[in-house]
């Protein structure tokens, strides 16, 4: 990465709250630095380019391009078309250089990349898990049985599927004679009355006991839905999206302009975890929609 751009330029405030202010830019390796003015010693923020996407002239002016990262989509103004295309063949070097490093031996600054991203969707994956957790207990606690029991059940029944048919006994096999069946009669009466008797004597879970569970229940609901740092985790909802991403990795979602999905969690790296109409799920640029 032998370039080193800098000039200055137009940058635009945080999702379009601010106008434009006048920057000066320093490219330093994979990163653009902007100051107030060109001479200051000490930056106010920087750009950057690990985890830039692509960068394009805007249809506003052929001297306005973007930068696209999954953060944010840096809106930028050169002084003239000539400055425009300085930046924008520039960066579009870096990105493709980052990029080729990457495919060959992935880079320290992409492998922490990478490893942000495989640690979102281990979170997501956990999320998933309380959720599931959570839905058993208020299962089980509705039918008035304890989670084991319920997973018993669920687990015998598919034994039941995966065991075999027996084979149909034969009409002679399975025919009895009318004294066969009075004497079998007789010798289960007495067993079923002192089932029954059994059954009398036990006690019955009292309203108190059964409302108590639910309570615990929903209890366990709510400190999960905190998390164990505190902090709310954030509600589904649906989003338009804004631009077109293709997916690079095989956990990525490939989204298309226009299209409305859902978003099921946010990430401080900006990839967010998506869900399409059909089901799919996968990660894409936040900055690339709009929540509805």
């Amino acid at each position: 990465m032998d370039q080193n751009l800098e000039g200055m330029l137009q940058k635009q405030g945080e999702r379009g709250l601010k106008g434009f202010k006048k920057r000066y830019m320093v490219q330093k390796k994979a990163e653009i630095f902007y100051y107030k003015n060109k001479n200051d010693s000490k930056h106010i923020g920087s750009i950057n380019l690990v985890e830039a996407l692509r960068i394009e002239l805007a249809k506003e002016g052929k001297t306005h391009f973007k930068i696209y990262t999954p953060r944010r989509i840096w809106h930028l103004v050169a002084e003239n078309e000539e400055a425009a295309s300085y930046w924008v063949n520039g960066v579009t070097k870096i990105i493709a250089e980052l990029k080729r490093e990457d495919d060959t031996v992935p880079a320290p600054h992409r492998a922490s990349v990478r490893m942000e991203t495989m640690e979102n969707r281990i979170r997501d994956l956990e999320s998933t898990d309380d959720l599931l957790k959570r839905a058993l207990a208020l299962a089980a606690a509705k039918a008035g049985v304890s989670v084991d029991e319920l997973l018993k059940e669920a687990e015998a029944s598919e034994a039941a599927v995966d065991a075999p048919v027996p084979a149909e006994k034969s009409a002679a096999e399975d025919t009895k004679t009318e004294e066969e069946e009075e004497e079998s009669n007789k010798a289960e009466e007495p067993a079923a009355e002192s089932e029954a008797e059994e059954k009398t004597a036990e006690p019955e879970p009292t309203e108190a006991a059964s409302s108590e569970s639910a309570s615990d229940a929903a209890g366990d609901s709510q400190e999960s839905a905190a998390g164990e740092d505190g902090t709310e985790k954030p509600k589904k909802f649906q989003a338009t999206v804004l631009y077109d991403y293709t997916a690079q990795q095989d956990y990525e979602m490939t989204i298309k302009s226009g299209e409305t999905i859902a978003v099921l969690s946010k990430h401080g790296n900006g990839w967010w975890l998506g869900a399409t109409g059909d089901g799919k799920q996968g990660y894409f640029p936040g900055s690339y929609v709009e929540p509805i």
